[in-house]
């Protein structure tokens, strides 16, 4: 009210969602990919300039397990010669207590007030961010599954 002078904004706002959630669901959300076949009708009936209508359908018939919640076999996409059932879950709790491991380290040496330089480089490794190894092994990812 005070920046545009609207009265009662809070219940257009609140009902502008509703109507946005609404809409998603009638037209975008299509789990069995039935809208988009509608849509792709529709666009071969009108014209070209018209619109994409199936752009609308947010229908993906490609199933990805990115979290391998069933412990699937996977490997480095560098090396296949290590087998890992390892989930996205297993992962990050192991990255969790990596990372708790290391604050306490590092804020034991703060707190004492004795900076260990040669104990700082073990802790923190010149690891790469995508390989999680030591980026001077300049190791190729080139095994991927799609």
């Amino acid at each position: 009210y005070n920046v545009y002078n609207i009265k009662n904004s809070s219940d257009i706002y609140i009902k502008s969602i509703k109507d946005m959630r609404l809409f998603f669901r009638l037209f975008n959300y299509d789990p069995l990919g039935i809208k988009l076949v509608i849509y792709k009708i529709i666009d071969r009936i009108t014209p070209w300039y018209i619109m994409n209508t199936h752009e609308l359908s947010y229908y993906n018939n490609i199933k990805y397990e990115y979290l391998n919640l069933e412990g699937k076999v996977w490997y480095l996409p560098w090396d296949k010669a290590i087998k890992y059932t390892d989930s996205f879950i297993d992962i990050m709790e192991r990255a969790k207590k990596d990372s708790i491991n290391t604050i306490i380290r590092v804020t034991k040496m703060l707190d004492a007030n004795d900076i260990n330089y040669e104990e700082l480089n073990n802790i923190f490794k010149d690891w790469s961010y995508s390989t999680g190894k030591n980026y001077k092994l300049e190791l190729e990812q080139k095994y991927y599954e799609f």
